[in-house]
């Protein structure tokens, strides 16, 4: 199991914890190209600046990986489209400017949002469609996962950019992108659409569902049954087992992280 951009190894570490019954077969790989998280990641785990060669026998997991991947951004005018760009303005700070799409941008901006207006944005997330060929292309015999925000490219168009276009600063909302560069992060909703360019996911659906096909009711009901039995114990197991509890419901509500979206391609 590759986890890519995992940074200090959290999701690993709750994986190898759960003890699965398959623990024996995994060789657990963490990915992440900063070197301060890698210096986190456990001594359990193989630790990696990229992806590791092919050909792999497993799985890739790209768990809200693809929203942080740099993009283009690109607003259509009234006749074409010209691209958002970033310039130093007269008093030092970054500002918006635009310039002008070459033709076949325009026209691939055109097919994915057809029926936008003069002023609406979408991004290109060419290097998100990258990271996903290159993923397959290392996989003899697997799955590659994907869990992110997403949407399609003529949603995007419909909405404004500062809903889909965010930042975060301390785990809360930040200002806007050119503002203290270096200081938040900048994600982007994943519009899957694009996605669909290296090959259409053999499954898609929300986190909601896909945890509930993988037997997420059957963990809660176990994690019920414990706390009620020991919860006048107080001990470490009975905790635990409350913490499933509200960890799953969390995970799997719909108006939050339940609605994030889950995409396989399989090999």
């Amino acid at each position: 199991m590759i986890d890519a951009g995992a940074g200090p190894g959290s999701l690993l570490r709750s994986v190898l914890a759960a003890g699965p019954a398959c623990a024996a077969a995994l060789r657990p790989v963490a990915v992440d190209r900063a070197a301060g998280q890698r210096a986190r990641h456990p001594d359990t785990v193989v630790s990696a600046s990229e992806l590791p060669p092919g050909p792999l026998v497993g799985v890739i997991l790209a768990n809200e990986l693809l929203d942080n991947v740099p993009c283009r951004l690109f607003q259509r005018a009234t006749d074409d489209w010209v691209e958002v760009l970033v310039d130093l303005g007269a008093d030092g700070t970054l500002v918006e400017t635009t310039g002008p799409a070459d033709p076949e941008t325009t026209e691939r901006c055109g097919a994915l949002a057809p029926a936008a207006s003069p002023g609406d944005r979408i991004p290109l997330q060419d290097r998100a469609v990258a990271w996903l060929a290159d993923a397959l292309s290392r996989l003899d015999h697997g799955r590659v996962v994907v869990v992110d925000y997403g949407t399609t490219t003529p949603a995007l168009a419909g909405r404004p950019q500062q809903e889909w276009l965010r930042t975060y600063r301390d785990h809360r909302r930040g200002s806007g992108p050119l503002d203290r560069p270096g200081t938040q992060d900048i994600t982007v909703e994943l519009a899957v659409d694009q996605l669909h360019q290296v090959r259409v996911p053999d499954e898609h659906r929300d986190q909601a569902r896909f945890l509930r096909a993988h037997g997420l009711d059957d963990l809660v009901a176990e994690g019920r049954r414990v706390w009620a039995e020991r919860a006048h114990l107080g001990d470490l197991e009975a905790l635990r087992a409350r913490s499933r509890v509200s960890e799953a419901e969390a995970l799997v509500d719909e108006t939050g992280l339940g609605a994030f979206q889950v995409l396989e391609w399989r090999r």
